[in-house]
């Protein structure tokens, strides 16, 4: 029997490599980040999936996040800045960590260090640093409340009551999920997040996903639900009223309808829409941008389009048809373009979908039960 100490040391698996790449050379830094990226990426879905402290959730996000740092290097974001590859793992080492601990509190402090870094990373940039702190400081603000949310509840809890009892329960989850909508991008962003970077969407896509796996934890609390769903719908709301020009439009929508599924417990929407986001962020290496567009706005069968067909499954039939009609104008937009793009597949997209097709099955074999908060 594999010693569960073992297990949960495998998924820090990216802070390890973060301290082994910064000891390491410059010159000989990349293949060895490769090295560390692949093994990690291997390794992980068989340990999240025998940890005892995880579930089939936080099993299927951790087993894409872990994925980050092969993605990065793939793509060669990461080649001619070896610094930024330290910061790359120990990025995706924060997000595996907030997916996998089982305290409120320890999830958004691994979330909060993750956006620091995260910028600290891009911002290293002198004409991105300005646009970059913005942002992080909205993410931070959202860390802050969703902390202050926690806290009280904690403190209720140690009072020896309920913990969502009394106007103090009521307050502390209206922050919290105020907070955490914020940490998962809801809502209007403080500044405008047209950037193309594939290593800020991915890094911020982990993170921003550990929040939503958290929200959907706390879906039993009708507070945090409708604060969530109004947060989620005005998302896919801003979406349809503006123009998709770029996938990184598009990102807002997938997490929108991220937040909604999180809200009703739809798990299997969660995971599909997690790889979905992956597959836009890095998805412009190696597929055209017509055909790509067409990938995230749900043209089938990819993984948005399966998503929606769980969400159908797993909603109520009033709210699900309010989130096709939010959601029709992205899809009409580009699936008009659908036939003079072509039709033909290259092996990312059809493995993109292959997966995504496959996800609506991964939880069931899962055997732990879901832990609640």
């Amino acid at each position: 029997m594999i010693h569960p100490g073992l297990l949960s040391a495998v998924t820090v698996w990216p802070w390890l490599a973060a301290f082994l790449l910064y000891l390491t050379p410059s010159d000989r830094q990349f293949p060895a980040a490769v090295t560390f990226a692949v093994a990690g990426g291997i390794l992980t879905p068989f340990a999240v999936w025998l940890l005892p402290s995880s579930d089939p959730l936080s099993a299927a996000c951790s087993s894409l996040v872990a994925l980050v740092p092969v993605l990065l290097l793939l793509g060669g974001e990461e080649r001619t800045a070896p610094s930024s590859t330290v910061l790359s793992f120990a990025v995706t080492g924060c997000a595996l960590q907030a997916l996998n601990v089982r305290d409120v509190f320890a999830v958004t402090a691994f979330c909060g260090v993750g956006f620091v870094l995260s910028a600290w990373r891009a911002a290293r940039r002198a004409q991105r640093a300005s646009f970059v702190w913005d942002m992080t400081r909205s993410r931070l603000a959202g860390v802050i409340i969703a902390a202050l949310g926690a806290a009280w509840l904690a403190l209720g809890q140690q009072a020896g009551g309920d913990i969502l009892s009394g106007n103090g329960g009521m307050l502390g989850s209206v922050f919290l999920a105020a907070g955490l909508g914020m940490m998962a991008g809801l809502g209007p962003a403080p500044v405008r997040e047209e950037h193309d970077d594939i290593a800020e969407n991915l890094l911020e896509i982990a993170l921003r996903f550990a929040a939503i796996v958290l929200i959907w934890r706390l879906n039993a609390v009708l507070v945090v639900r409708d604060i969530v769903l109004a947060a989620g719908f005005v998302t896919l709301l801003m979406m349809g009223l503006g123009r998709v020009q770029s996938t990184v439009g598009l990102l807002s929508g997938v997490m929108g309808l991220a937040a909604v599924a999180a809200a009703f417990g739809a798990g299997n929407a969660v995971v599909l829409l997690c790889l979905a986001a992956l597959g836009l962020a890095v998805g412009q290496r190696w597929v055209r941008a017509e055909r790509l567009l067409q990938l995230g706005a749900g043209v089938p069968p990819s993984p948005v389009f399966v998503a929606l067909l769980a969400m159908g499954l797993a909603l109520p039939t009033m709210w699900f048809v309010v989130v096709m009609v939010l959601w029709l104008p992205a899809l009409w937009r580009v699936g008009t373009e659908h036939y003079a793009a072509g039709v033909w597949m290259n092996r990312f997209e059809l493995g993109l979908i292959l997966i995504g097709c496959a996800g609506l099955y991964l939880l069931q074999w899962h055997p732990e039960p879901v832990w609640k908060p």
